[in-house]
Protein backbone atom coordinates (compact mmCIF):
# COMPACT_ATOMS: atom_id res chain seq x y z
CA UNK A 1 0.00 0.00 0.00
CA UNK A 2 1.20 3.14 -1.09
CA UNK A 3 2.56 5.05 2.43
CA UNK A 4 3.23 8.64 1.15
CA UNK A 5 2.71 11.56 3.86
CA UNK A 6 -0.08 13.83 3.21
CA UNK A 7 1.79 16.93 2.65
CA UNK A 8 3.95 15.81 -0.07
CA UNK A 9 0.88 14.14 -1.82
CA UNK A 10 -0.83 17.58 -1.52
CA UNK A 11 2.37 19.23 -2.50
CA UNK A 12 2.71 16.90 -5.54
CA UNK A 13 -1.20 17.46 -6.58
CA UNK A 14 -0.38 21.16 -7.05
CA UNK A 15 1.63 20.42 -9.72
CA UNK A 16 4.26 23.32 -8.99
CA UNK A 17 8.38 22.27 -9.23
CA UNK A 18 11.08 24.28 -9.10
CA UNK A 19 14.35 23.39 -10.53
CA UNK A 20 15.54 21.31 -7.78
CA UNK A 21 12.41 19.50 -7.70
CA UNK A 22 12.46 18.86 -11.36
CA UNK A 23 16.27 17.14 -11.20
CA UNK A 24 15.44 15.19 -8.41
CA UNK A 25 13.34 13.14 -10.47
CA UNK A 26 14.51 13.64 -13.54
CA UNK A 27 18.26 13.93 -12.77
CA UNK A 28 18.19 16.55 -15.77
CA UNK A 29 20.17 19.65 -14.49
CA UNK A 30 18.89 23.28 -14.34
CA UNK A 31 20.74 24.07 -17.92
CA UNK A 32 18.83 20.97 -19.51
CA UNK A 33 16.14 22.00 -18.40
CA UNK A 34 16.01 25.14 -19.56
CA UNK A 35 16.94 23.96 -23.09
CA UNK A 36 14.11 21.57 -23.18
CA UNK A 37 11.97 24.85 -22.14
CA UNK A 38 13.27 27.07 -25.29
CA UNK A 39 12.94 24.09 -27.58
CA UNK A 40 9.09 23.81 -25.71
CA UNK A 41 9.25 20.56 -25.61
CA UNK A 42 8.14 20.82 -22.25
CA UNK A 43 6.48 24.41 -21.41
CA UNK A 44 6.81 26.26 -17.34
CA UNK A 45 4.06 27.54 -15.74
CA UNK A 46 3.42 30.96 -17.12
CA UNK A 47 3.34 33.62 -14.18
CA UNK A 48 5.91 36.58 -13.64
CA UNK A 49 9.48 37.27 -14.86
CA UNK A 50 10.81 37.79 -11.42
CA UNK A 51 8.82 34.26 -10.11
CA UNK A 52 10.49 31.03 -10.17
CA UNK A 53 10.50 28.50 -12.93
CA UNK A 54 8.24 26.05 -12.35
CA UNK A 55 6.77 22.70 -14.27
CA UNK A 56 3.52 20.85 -13.81
CA UNK A 57 3.45 17.48 -13.83
CA UNK A 58 2.75 16.93 -17.72
CA UNK A 59 6.34 18.76 -17.75
CA UNK A 60 8.25 16.77 -15.05
CA UNK A 61 6.80 13.61 -16.80
CA UNK A 62 8.02 14.31 -20.58
CA UNK A 63 11.74 15.20 -19.13
CA UNK A 64 11.46 12.23 -17.31
CA UNK A 65 11.82 10.18 -20.28
CA UNK A 66 13.90 12.79 -22.90
CA UNK A 67 16.34 12.59 -19.72
CA UNK A 68 17.49 8.84 -20.79
CA UNK A 69 17.14 8.93 -24.41
CA UNK A 70 19.62 11.90 -24.32
CA UNK A 71 21.83 11.28 -22.00
CA UNK A 72 22.13 7.30 -22.33
CA UNK A 73 21.03 6.95 -26.29
CA UNK A 74 22.89 9.96 -27.24
CA UNK A 75 19.90 11.78 -29.07
CA UNK A 76 19.62 15.68 -28.88
CA UNK A 77 17.15 17.04 -26.01
CA UNK A 78 15.08 18.16 -29.31
CA UNK A 79 14.99 14.89 -31.06
CA UNK A 80 14.81 13.25 -27.43
CA UNK A 81 11.29 15.55 -26.64
CA UNK A 82 10.24 15.11 -30.39
CA UNK A 83 9.87 11.27 -30.08
CA UNK A 84 8.37 11.69 -26.80
CA UNK A 85 5.97 13.85 -27.69
CA UNK A 86 5.16 11.92 -30.24
CA UNK A 87 4.30 8.73 -29.27
CA UNK A 88 1.14 7.51 -29.67
CA UNK A 89 -1.03 7.72 -26.45
CA UNK A 90 1.65 8.39 -23.99
CA UNK A 91 0.75 11.55 -22.64
CA UNK A 92 -3.20 10.97 -23.13
CA UNK A 93 -3.08 7.06 -21.76
CA UNK A 94 -0.29 6.60 -19.40
CA UNK A 95 0.68 9.22 -17.65
CA UNK A 96 -2.25 9.45 -15.85
CA UNK A 97 -2.55 6.00 -15.49
CA UNK A 98 1.05 6.17 -13.78
CA UNK A 99 0.20 8.96 -11.69
CA UNK A 100 0.21 8.39 -7.68
CA UNK A 101 -2.61 11.34 -7.83
CA UNK A 102 -4.69 9.47 -10.10
CA UNK A 103 -4.66 5.97 -8.49
CA UNK A 104 -5.16 7.39 -5.22
CA UNK A 105 -8.08 10.30 -5.05
CA UNK A 106 -11.28 9.83 -7.14
CA UNK A 107 -10.42 13.25 -8.96
CA UNK A 108 -14.26 13.36 -10.75
CA UNK A 109 -15.31 14.40 -7.12
CA UNK A 110 -14.39 17.74 -5.81
CA UNK A 111 -11.79 18.43 -2.68
CA UNK A 112 -13.09 18.08 0.45
CA UNK A 113 -12.39 21.38 2.71
CA UNK A 114 -11.70 19.43 5.90
CA UNK A 115 -8.82 16.91 4.09
CA UNK A 116 -7.70 19.13 1.68
CA UNK A 117 -8.48 16.30 -1.21
CA UNK A 118 -10.58 14.67 -3.21
CA UNK A 119 -12.47 11.38 -1.98
CA UNK A 120 -9.97 8.87 -1.87
CA UNK A 121 -10.34 5.15 -4.20
CA UNK A 122 -11.24 2.36 -2.79
CA UNK A 123 -8.44 -0.41 -2.29
CA UNK A 124 -8.83 -4.47 -2.44
CA UNK A 125 -7.46 -7.16 -2.47
CA UNK A 126 -4.11 -5.26 -3.82
CA UNK A 127 -5.72 -3.42 -6.56
CA UNK A 128 -8.01 -0.12 -7.09
CA UNK A 129 -11.02 0.62 -9.18
CA UNK A 130 -8.48 1.57 -11.96
CA UNK A 131 -7.78 -1.95 -13.40
CA UNK A 132 -4.95 -0.48 -14.99
CA UNK A 133 -3.01 0.39 -11.78
CA UNK A 134 -1.34 -0.78 -9.16
CA UNK A 135 -0.60 0.51 -5.87
CA UNK A 136 2.22 -1.07 -5.08
CA UNK A 137 4.31 0.82 -8.06
CA UNK A 138 4.55 3.96 -5.44
CA UNK A 139 5.08 1.61 -2.42
CA UNK A 140 8.41 1.97 -0.80
CA UNK A 141 8.77 -1.32 0.24
CA UNK A 142 8.01 -2.56 -2.90
CA UNK A 143 11.04 -2.02 -5.28
CA UNK A 144 9.88 -0.60 -8.52
CA UNK A 145 10.63 -3.40 -11.71
CA UNK A 146 9.15 -3.91 -15.51
CA UNK A 147 6.05 -5.14 -15.52
CA UNK A 148 3.95 -6.74 -18.19
CA UNK A 149 2.52 -4.44 -20.39
CA UNK A 150 4.55 -1.17 -19.40
CA UNK A 151 4.65 1.68 -22.55
CA UNK A 152 7.95 0.63 -24.46
CA UNK A 153 9.62 2.74 -27.11
CA UNK A 154 12.04 1.41 -29.36
CA UNK A 155 14.34 2.28 -31.77
CA UNK A 156 15.26 -0.58 -34.34
CA UNK A 157 18.36 -0.07 -36.79
CA UNK A 158 19.15 3.26 -35.59
CA UNK A 159 16.41 4.32 -37.47
CA UNK A 160 12.69 3.35 -37.23
CA UNK A 161 10.75 4.61 -33.82
CA UNK A 162 8.22 1.99 -32.70
CA UNK A 163 5.91 1.81 -29.88
CA UNK A 164 4.83 -1.24 -27.89
CA UNK A 165 4.12 -3.18 -24.34
CA UNK A 166 6.85 -4.99 -22.80
CA UNK A 167 6.28 -8.89 -22.88
CA UNK A 168 4.88 -8.55 -26.33
CA UNK A 169 6.27 -8.53 -29.84
CA UNK A 170 7.00 -5.26 -31.60
CA UNK A 171 4.36 -4.67 -34.44
CA UNK A 172 5.64 -2.60 -37.62
CA UNK A 173 2.39 -0.77 -37.51
CA UNK A 174 3.61 0.94 -34.62
CA UNK A 175 5.72 2.47 -36.06
CA UNK A 176 5.11 6.20 -35.57
CA UNK A 177 8.41 7.91 -37.18
CA UNK A 178 12.20 7.51 -38.14
CA UNK A 179 15.40 8.74 -37.78
CA UNK A 180 17.63 10.50 -40.00
CA UNK A 181 20.79 8.70 -40.84
CA UNK A 182 23.02 10.61 -37.87
CA UNK A 183 20.08 10.40 -35.78
CA UNK A 184 20.12 14.36 -35.39
CA UNK A 185 16.25 14.51 -36.81
CA UNK A 186 12.91 12.57 -36.34
CA UNK A 187 10.38 12.69 -39.02
CA UNK A 188 6.76 11.56 -38.02
CA UNK A 189 5.37 9.25 -40.37
CA UNK A 190 2.54 10.90 -42.25
CA UNK A 191 -0.21 8.87 -41.09
CA UNK A 192 -0.23 10.40 -37.66
CA UNK A 193 -2.41 13.06 -38.07
CA UNK A 194 -0.75 15.59 -34.53
CA UNK A 195 2.55 15.35 -36.54
CA UNK A 196 0.68 18.01 -39.20
CA UNK A 197 -0.74 19.70 -36.09
CA UNK A 198 2.47 20.56 -34.41
CA UNK A 199 4.00 21.33 -37.83
CA UNK A 200 6.84 18.88 -37.22
CA UNK A 201 8.68 17.32 -40.06
CA UNK A 202 6.25 14.90 -41.57
CA UNK A 203 7.14 12.39 -44.07
CA UNK A 204 4.97 11.23 -46.73
CA UNK A 205 5.12 7.39 -46.21
CA UNK A 206 5.07 4.87 -49.05
CA UNK A 207 4.61 1.08 -49.49
CA UNK A 208 8.42 0.77 -49.97
CA UNK A 209 8.81 2.46 -46.98
CA UNK A 210 6.12 0.07 -44.85
CA UNK A 211 7.86 -2.86 -46.22
CA UNK A 212 11.23 -1.94 -45.12
CA UNK A 213 9.98 -0.93 -41.87
CA UNK A 214 8.44 -4.22 -41.20
CA UNK A 215 11.49 -5.79 -42.61
CA UNK A 216 13.65 -4.43 -39.95
CA UNK A 217 11.01 -4.74 -37.00
CA UNK A 218 10.72 -8.21 -37.64
CA UNK A 219 14.47 -9.46 -37.76
CA UNK A 220 16.03 -5.96 -35.66
CA UNK A 221 19.98 -6.10 -36.53
CA UNK A 222 20.18 -3.24 -33.01
CA UNK A 223 17.23 -2.42 -30.88
CA UNK A 224 17.25 0.01 -27.94
CA UNK A 225 14.15 0.05 -25.51
CA UNK A 226 13.24 2.65 -23.69
CA UNK A 227 10.71 1.28 -20.57
CA UNK A 228 9.01 4.73 -20.67
CA UNK A 229 6.27 3.25 -17.70
CA UNK A 230 9.19 1.82 -15.62
CA UNK A 231 10.83 5.16 -16.44
CA UNK A 232 7.89 7.14 -15.17
CA UNK A 233 7.20 5.25 -11.53
CA UNK A 234 10.99 5.74 -11.18
CA UNK A 235 11.25 9.35 -11.81
CA UNK A 236 8.29 9.47 -9.73
CA UNK A 237 9.17 7.50 -6.86
CA UNK A 238 12.49 10.16 -6.66
CA UNK A 239 10.78 13.06 -6.60
CA UNK A 240 8.62 11.83 -3.77
CA UNK A 241 11.56 11.02 -1.68
CA UNK A 242 10.48 7.47 -1.67
CA UNK A 243 13.78 5.77 -2.88
CA UNK A 244 16.85 7.66 -2.24
CA UNK A 245 18.70 9.60 -5.19
CA UNK A 246 21.49 7.53 -6.94
CA UNK A 247 23.55 9.99 -8.95
CA UNK A 248 24.15 7.33 -11.07
CA UNK A 249 21.33 4.99 -12.05
CA UNK A 250 20.74 7.24 -15.54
Amino acid sequence: MMKIADDTFRWYGEGRFDAAAMKRGTMLTERAQRELAKLSVIQPIPQGKTNTRLFDRRAFKRASLVGPLWKQVGLSLQVAGTIIRGAPSLEAFTFDQLDPWEITFDVRFPVDPSTGFPPRRKFKDGSTENPFANPAWFDPSVPPRAEPGDYLIAIINGRYVVCGRHGEQLDWLSTYGELSNDMTRFEWWSSFEAAEMLQWDVKQVSDADHKAAKLAIDSPIAKIELNASLALRVAIRRLLSIDPLDENSQ
